[in-house]
């Protein structure tokens, strides 16, 4: 993040990025998640930053954009849809939100 594009995202985004490692093509890779976009469990935006060399991360010639690690489906996209039109009760953000991202062990509901 030192260098210019690394300050060109975090000007872009400011403290609304995510960071996780994951298993691309047999390498752990640095994905950069932007979480203005979705709600909790999709977040539509993750591109690659780095790669792991040994002890070091590497940056990545060109950041790719990488599939959200779950998919979604058009019925998911029309609660949202109904959800941002007033109908609380169509959606709730925290059914899609990893066990392992809760605060508490059980699931809030809307």
């Amino acid at each position: 993040m030192e260098g210019p594009l690394g300050q060109r995202l975090t000007w872009f985004t400011g403290p609304f990025l995510r960071f996780e490692t994951r298993d691309i093509n047999g390498q752990e890779t640095l994905i950069a998640t932007d979480i203005r976009l979705g709600f909790p469990g999709f977040h539509p935006f993750n591109f690659t930053l780095a790669t792991r060399e040994g002890d070091h991360w590497m940056p990545v010639a060109v950041s790719e954009e990488v599939d959200s690690p779950r998919g979604l489906h058009m019925a998911t996209l029309a609660r949202l849809a109904a959800r941002a039109g007033g109908d609380v009760s169509a959606l709730c953000a925290s059914d899609y939100v990893e066990p392992q991202w809760r605060a508490e062990p059980f699931l809030y509901r809307c």
